[in-house]
């Protein structure tokens, strides 16, 4: 017996790299970046990317998280650029920053780049916790999702298919990165509506979470769960 996803409307309205050679990079705290002070954005993100290289492995904790949570890199490279394991602090609101080892609040968490456009420009770092996935944060929180070039590009509803949203950044990179990650979501209504397509979550209770967040701006039925039917 197998099981396949099809989508149904939602019930009741609703790289690896070896690291930086030379060099080394001392994790210290820092400020987090006001994503509102010009000329300072790119300086402190090269900043923060001495820090994602260094934990970017082959080391012991990182190969043990992708090997532990079968992440295919050769499929993810393309989209997330780099993947460290590193201890990090998550500071409100929804914020993170590297730490020392030592930190009363460091724990490990995986981090990448976020990507966008045709040119790949990095924006901005996410962080998730690798205790729990669904505990992540953005180092300069400027970034609105992970995945999110694929909202509109009418290749993404080929078939009929729909835009999968993932509830954390690790359930996205094992899907091969395929739909989006919401990041902020006060700004998700903005970019998630002009998707030319039907959007679904990764349940039942997932979608009716998006239905609420997107009431009002989508036609509900947009909304749709996977089915899982019995072959």
């Amino acid at each position: 017996m197998t099981e396949k996803q099809n989508p149904a409307p939602v019930a009741a309205g609703t790289g690896q790299t070896e690291g930086v050679q030379g060099e080394q990079y001392s994790r210290r705290r820092r400020r987090p970046l006001d994503a509102a002070s010009p000329g300072t954005a790119s300086v402190e993100l090269l900043d923060w990317w001495g820090d994602l290289l260094a934990g970017a492995g082959p080391h012991a904790a990182w190969q043990d998280y992708v090997c532990k949570q079968g992440i295919d890199l050769t499929a993810a490279y393309a989209f997330i650029g780099i993947l460290a394991v590193t201890p990090v602090a998550f500071l409100p609101p929804g914020r993170f920053d590297f730490v020392d080892d030592a930190a009363a609040d460091a724990e490990m968490a995986a981090v990448c780049e976020v990507v966008l456009g045709a040119e790949a420009e990095v924006v901005d770092l996410c962080a998730w916790s690798c205790a729990d996935p669904t505990r992540f944060a953005t180092a300069r929180g400027v970034a609105d999702a992970l995945g999110g070039d694929q909202v509109e590009n009418p290749a993404t509803y080929f078939g009929g298919r729909p835009l999968l949203v993932h509830r954390s950044p690790l359930a996205w990179i094992k899907s091969g990165c395929r739909g989006c990650v919401i990041l902020n979501r006060r700004s998700a209504p903005d970019w998630l509506a002009p998707a030319p397509g039907r959007i679904a979550g990764e349940d039942i209770d997932h979608a009716r979470e998006l239905a609420r967040l997107l009431r009002g701006y989508v036609d509900l039925e947009r909304i749709v769960a996977p089915l899982k039917v019995a072959a």
